[in-house]
């Protein structure tokens, strides 16, 4: 029985996730009205106004979208709807080919889970538009994982403007 091991100066260390850490992701989606008739995956928003919006359902007819990022802040998202200051944001991540992004190996505690459609990264991709999931006009989730959690239904649905 023979073993070598070979060891890289240069190689990063490996670290392995603790097996409390957790999981934060989900899917970026192209959220559709089409013809922008209420029984085709639209909703009338404001309500009795006449303009019909994405209902905030990822359907079968709609595509996931790429490279979107998405960021993740400590503690909870601000109350009053803006965006965290930068110094709380922890990392980024892109959608991949099929919509998904993902934040792993994270402790447990009090998250901020959120797509600025106005950045540098993303406003090219997505402007003119707006969220319709996780509800019309917001783009941020305020999250508390778990030990060992698994969130991965932190979605995000875009409905690009005509």
């Amino acid at each position: 029985f023979w073993l070598r091991i070979v060891v890289s100066e240069d190689a990063p260390p490996v670290t392995t996730p603790s097996t409390d850490s957790g999981t934060i992701g989900g899917v970026v989606w192209d959220d559709l009205c089409l013809n922008s008739d209420p029984g085709s995956g639209c909703i009338e928003f404001p309500e009795d106004s006449g303009i019909y919006i994405a209902d905030g359902s990822f359907g079968p007819a709609e595509n996931s979208l790429s490279e979107i990022t998405i960021s993740l802040a400590s503690l909870s998202c601000p109350a009053d709807g803006s965006l965290p200051p930068a110094e709380r944001i922890l990392t980024t991540a892109q959608s991949d080919e099929d919509g998904l992004y993902r934040f792993q190996d994270l402790d447990s505690g009090m998250y901020c889970i959120f797509m600025d459609a106005l950045s540098e990264d993303n406003v090219d991709f997505l402007i003119p538009g707006n969220w319709t999931w996780p509800a019309t006009g917001v783009g941020r989730y305020t999250f508390f994982l778990d030990p060992g959690e698994q969130a991965l239904d932190l979605d995000f649905g875009w409905d690009y403007a005509d």
